[in-house]
């Protein structure tokens, strides 16, 4: 949201109109290994960082104080544009000279006509190498779209430190969280299609799941997290170096395992609760699910740079990953994620996500029905607890709305 905010701050001398007040709901889906993938109102916006397994702790006052600035910026925002002021070239060419910002594309910059569009650019490459500099992010990628267009695509930095790689928009990142979305919406697909109720019990699809002393989960549960099933037990799980050539293989791993807690009771994220959906969707279409995934999400879409990672393959475009240790960037240890593909387990670039986060705007892939009432609402226990999670969504109100 800070970048964003940063990205924003550019725009409000722009007499481009970024976001439109239709719709209430911004969601944002963190991935571990590549930032946040994030939908404002109107406005897709994707960045991707070449950073493996880092760890954000996000205090509420933060998070807050960053809204209201949000707000304050779109308020700006809409008034410069009314006004229709533009940024000076020699503004635009000395901010660059202090980002550290190329000169050839400053000089580019300031030879170039007075446009928004050449503004937004030249403004935004600035905010997006001060972000890096002030981060340690060793690569990024940023994709904005507007109605379905892409106004500003950007890539900076290295995909691969050690040979010196430069990155491309065209490089795929490991989207590790966002994967479920992509499951989630294949399920939704298939449910308004008649395919399969996701009332059922998981097992009634897939009845190598066995039953369970608290409860069998319905696939509904599994999408909403509320199915009982657990997450990673520690660190080391969620690194290990094993392949499964199937999903129903990684489903035994846990299978064997009992319930957190009774099915519908309480929320609990898992990622282990997606790969059994995968086990199910798999069943119910009697299509290997990477292959479903192609034929009902990346095809449709023209999605061709999104698909399963496979360590083993040679995958082009594809990044390396780091963490960051006591402020050091390592590559990041090795994991399979073939056991849990549907809930992690995906490659994409940033067109291909903002593309995909369009088709929630448009309607492209799903009712318009099927993506409020049940994607973007929240759930509500036996308890009456709010659970902020829809089926493959966390949602938030913006305050701005």
């Amino acid at each position: 949201l800070m970048w964003v905010n940063k990205v924003l701050r550019t725009l409000k001398a722009k007499s481009i109109n970024t976001c439109s007040a239709a719709k209430s709901i911004n969601t944002c889906s963190s991935a571990g290994s590549t930032g946040p993938s994030c939908r404002l109102v109107g406005t897709v916006v994707l960045v991707g960082c070449g950073i493996g397994y880092m760890s954000y702790k996000r205090e509420k006052r933060a998070v807050d104080k960053a809204l209201n600035d949000l707000t304050n910026e779109v308020a700006q925002l809409k008034e410069t544009a009314r006004s229709g002021n533009l940024v000076s070239s020699k503004k635009v060419t000395q901010a660059a000279q202090e980002s550290k910002l190329p000169t050839e594309r400053a000089q580019v910059t300031q030879k170039s006509q007075d446009t928004p569009e050449n503004h937004l650019a030249a403004c935004c490459d600035v905010e997006l190498q001060k972000f890096m500099d002030t981060n340690g992010v060793p690569g990024m990628v940023v994709v904005v779209m507007k109605d379905g267009k892409i106004v500003w695509r950007e890539a900076a930095g290295k995909s691969d430190i050690e040979n010196n790689v430069p990155m491309t928009v065209d490089h795929v990142f490991r989207i590790a969280s966002i994967s479920k979305l992509l499951t989630a919406t294949a399920l939704c697909k298939l449910v308004e299609k008649g395919v399969l109720d996701w009332d059922q019990p998981a097992r009634h699809y897939f009845p190598e799941y066995p039953e369970k002393e608290k409860g069998n989960p319905t696939v509904y549960q599994l999408a909403v997290h509320t199915s009982g099933l657990r997450h990673y037990l520690n660190n080391r799980e969620k690194k290990i170096h094993e392949h499964y050539d199937t999903v129903a293989k990684g489903v035994e791993k846990f299978s064997h395992e009992e319930l957190v807690h009774e099915p519908g009771s309480a929320y609990l994220y898992s990622s282990q609760g997606y790969a059994l959906l995968s086990a199910v969707l798999e069943s119910a279409t009697n299509i290997k699910f990477d292959k479903l995934m192609i034929q009902e999400i990346f095809q449709p879409l023209k999605m061709h740079s999104t698909r399963v990672e496979d360590y083993h393959q040679i995958i082009p475009h594809r990044t390396r990953q780091y963490s960051r240790v006591s402020g050091v960037i390592r590559n990041c240890v090795y994991s399979d994620k073939s056991w849990t593909v549907a809930g992690e387990g995906y490659l994409s670039n940033m067109t291909d996500l903002a593309v995909f986060g369009n088709s929630f705007l448009t309607n492209e892939l799903l009712s318009k029905s099927m993506i409020e009432k049940y994607m973007w609402s929240p759930q509500i226990l036996p308890s009456g607890k709010r659970v902020n999670q829809g089926v493959g969504f966390r949602i938030e109100k913006d305050s701005m709305f």
